[in-house]
C-alpha cells in the first residue's frame, strides 16, 4: 500500500452480524451429465470481515451430494443455515449448523444432503438447469477495542492481501480442473477461475473437450508464466514479474484479464531501455497495449539524442505504423522547444 496512507484505528465493540450468501452454479445439469462423479464444485471465497473467510463445497459420490461450509480464515463461531433456492424462489432442503467454531481448513455440513435423482431433468430444485445454493450465516464479531493498521477503507473487508486465496491455490484442496503446460500439471478450481476470466467461463460453459475432461492443455505460454497468471487470478499478486512480464502481457490479452495486463504494461513501461524499447513497442502494437505503446513512444522522444547512437537501439525492426507515431511525436516535441 502507498506509504503516505495514514494508519487507521478500529475502535469499539461489535457483537454479532448476519449475512446471506447466494451461490449460483450455471449449467449444473450439463456438468453433471458430462462428468457425474468427477466434478467437485467450489464457490468463490466469501469474506465475512476480519479474518473470517469461507466458501461452499458441493461434492458428489455414487449415491449422494454432500454440502459443506469450508473455513480458510481465522477461528470464529457461527450458526448457519444451508438451503436450496428452488424454481419458485423458495428455500427448501434447509439444514442448520448451530453454534460451531469454524477453524481454518475444516469443513462443516452434511454428507448425505441430496440424491442424484433430486437434481435430475425437470427437478423443481433447479432453476433452468442451474443450481442455486443459499447460506445464511450468523456470527459473533467479538471485536475488542484495539489499534491496528488495516488496509484503507475500501479494502477493509476484502481478503487481507488475498493470502487465503493464494493458500487455496497452493494447497490444491478440492481442485477440479487440471492445466497441462509444458508437460506439467497445475491444479486449480473452475469456479474461481471462471469468476475472474471470461474466456475460461465460456470454455467451461460450452461443450468443449477441456470442459468434459476437466483438462486444459496450454501450448502458448510457459509453465512459470501460467502458474503466475493463475496466482494472480486467485490472489491478485505476481511473485516473479521480471521473468514473466512479456508472457503475462500476451496471456492477459488472450484471457481478457484487464488488471493483469495493466500491471504488465506498467512494469514494462518503467523498465524501458535503448535495447528493449523497439521490441516492447512492437509487442504493445501486437497485443493492444496502449499504455506501453504510449510510454515507449514517449521514451524515444525524450531520449532521442541519448539513444540515437546506442549500439543496441535499432529502429529497422520497428513496426512502420509505430515509426510514424514516433516521428510525429518527435516533431511535436521539437516544435514545442522552438516555441
Amino acid at each position: 500500500m502507498p506509504s503516505d496512507r495514514l494508519p487507521l484505528k478500529i475502535i469499539g465493540e461489535m457483537t454479532s452480524s448476519k449475512v446471506t450468501i447466494k451461490w449460483v452454479i450455471p449449467n449444473f445439469l450439463n456438468q453433471c451429465s458430462a462428468t457425474p462423479l468427477q466434478t467437485r464444485w467450489v464457490s468463490p471465497p466469501y469474506d465475512l470481515g476480519g479474518t473470517r473467510r469461507c466458501c461452499l463445497l458441493l461434492i458428489p459420490d455414487e449415491e449422494h451430494f454432500a454440502l459443506y461450509l469450508f473455513s480458510f480464515g481465522g477461528d470464529f463461531k457461527i450458526s448457519a443455515k444451508l438451503f436450496i433456492l428452488n424454481s419458485s424462489q423458495e428455500e427448501v432442503k434447509a439444514f442448520h449448523v448451530a453454534n460451531c467454531t469454524m477453524k481454518k481448513g475444516l469443513i462443516y455440513g452434511i454428507n448425505k444432503y441430496l440424491k442424484p435423482s433430486d437434481l435430475s431433468v425437470g427437478s423443481p430444485l433447479l432453476q433452468s438447469g442451474q443450481l442455486v445454493v443459499g447460506c445464511e450465516i450468523s456470527f459473533d464479531l467479538e471485536t475488542k477495542e484495539s489499534e491496528k493498521n488495516p488496509e484503507p477503507p475500501g479494502d477493509l473487508f476484502r481478503l487481507r492481501k488475498l493470502d487465503e486465496y493464494e493458500e487455496l491455490f497452493e494447497s490444491k484442496k478440492f481442485s477440479d480442473i487440471v492445466f497441462i503446460v509444458e508437460g506439467r500439471e497445475i491444479l486449480a478450481h473452475k469456479n474461481i477461475i471462471a469468476n475472474k476470466t471470461p474466456v475460461f467461463t465460456a470454455m467451461f460453459d460450452h461443450d468443449m473437450k477441456e470442459s468434459d475432461q476437466n483438462i486444459v492443455k496450454i501450448t502458448d505460454i510457459s509453465y512459470n508464466a501460467m502458474y503466475e497468471l493463475l496466482r494472480f487470478v486467485y490472489a491478485g499478486k505476481i511473485k516473479d514479474m521480471a521473468s514473466n512480464a512479456e508472457d503475462l502481457l500476451i496471456a492477459s490479452e488472450k484471457y481478457l484479464i484487464k488488471e493483469l495486463k495493466m500491471l504488465c504494461e506498467d512494469f514494462l513501461s518503467k523498465n524501458l531501455t535503448s535495447g528493449n524499447v523497439v521490441h516492447h513497442l512492437n509487442l504493445a502494437n501486437m497485443y493492444n497495449a496502449a499504455h506501453l505503446r504510449a510510454e515507449g513512444i514517449k521514451f524515444i522522444t525524450h531520449h532521442a539524442e541519448e539513444i540515437a547512437d546506442a549500439p543496441d537501439f535499432d529502429t529497422r525492426e520497428l513496426d512502420p505504423e509505430v515509426m510514424r507515431e514516433v516521428f510525429h511525436s518527435m516533431a511535436k516535441s521539437k516544435k514545442r522547444k522552438l516555441e
